[in-house]
């Protein structure tokens, strides 16, 4: 017929090839560049903390409201942030402003850094300042407790690591206190090594990709307009019944293929699109990725 039309068939090895390279997204590592940018914005997210927390800590009301020991009436003061504040009175736990983790007995001898520590629900950066009440001989001392990534002794579907809302990078990322090969360090606003930072390989090749997903929505797309030339080149008169029957065959595969998430890419199926947690109807659409998918192919059918 012409060579379809004159090279229409061409839109479906173009379908096939971008549904090809979306499904081998993870081979197109970037994870040099990608390490270091998370080392860099783990670095720039320390510092910006210890800053805040510095002015915060020697804030002049902040420190009446600790000697004078009011501090469980204005807990709100200290409440209010994504950290946790503790404070002891000589070797004495005397409040928390949360619950996040509360750490074993400290040292009397506690000097005021900045280091990084693992407990049983994740990694966090310690802050120590210390605080002396003149004339009476007691000091206190504050420990704010900075989440950086939640880690569980138990993981499910419900319970996984992952970064807190402070440090926006992917979960992908691994932190060490130790240095690894392939990890970078991750350092305060002194320049001294806090961590190190590195890239779980399974996890990073079975990230959702922003790649995979317009490849994968390109091949539907040129399946589609290869489906739509094609059946338009279809006899009207003889076989009518054969286009509405086409139709119907492509959208129950389209069903199928949709309704189970093993078979999409894993660059697709990571999205929360596609995530069946977010919206699922038996019998409808697994995913409200696959609704959509779904809709828009019976709209243009």
């Amino acid at each position: 017929m012409k060579l379809f039309r004159t090279y229409r068939i061409i839109f479906l090895p173009l379908s096939i090839l971008c549904l090809f390279v979306s499904y081998n997204t993870g081979s197109f590592h970037r994870e040099t560049s990608e390490l270091k940018h998370a080392a860099a914005k783990l670095s720039e997210g320390v510092s910006n903390i210890q800053s805040k927390l510095q002015r915060k800590l020697s804030d002049s009301s902040i420190i009446r409201i600790i000697q004078s020991k009011s501090y469980w009436s204005n807990i709100s003061v200290f409440s209010s942030n994504d950290y946790e504040i503790l404070i002891y009175q000589n070797d004495s736990l005397v409040f928390w402003s949360q619950n996040l983790v509360i750490p074993g007995q400290r040292s009397t001898d506690s000097v005021e850094v900045t280091s990084f520590q693992k407990f049983r629900n994740g990694n966090f950066l310690v802050i120590e300042k210390n605080l002396r009440k003149s004339g009476l001989g007691e000091t206190f001392h504050i420990s704010a407790l900075v989440p950086v990534k939640y880690e569980y002794e138990t993981s499910n579907s419900y319970l996984k690591p992952h970064f807190s809302q402070l440090f926006d990078i992917g979960n992908y990322f691994l932190l060490s206190k130790v240095s690894q090969p392939g990890y970078l360090p991750v350092k305060d606003f002194e320049g001294k090594t806090l961590f190190f930072v590195g890239i779980d390989k399974a996890d990073y090749s079975d990230r959702a990709s922003g790649l995979a997903l317009i490849f994968f929505l390109a091949s539907l797309l040129f399946f589609v307009i290869f489906i739509h030339y094609a059946l338009n080149i279809l006899p009207d008169q003889r076989i009518s019944w054969l286009r509405p029957l086409i139709l119907g065959v492509l959208f129950f595969v389209l069903y199928l293929l949709l309704s189970d998430r093993n078979i999409l890419p894993k660059g697709v199926e990571n999205w929360r699109i596609f995530n069946p947690e977010l919206f699922a109807s038996q019998g409808i659409a697994s995913s409200l990725g696959g609704l959509m998918i779904q809709l828009l192919f019976l709209f243009w059918s």
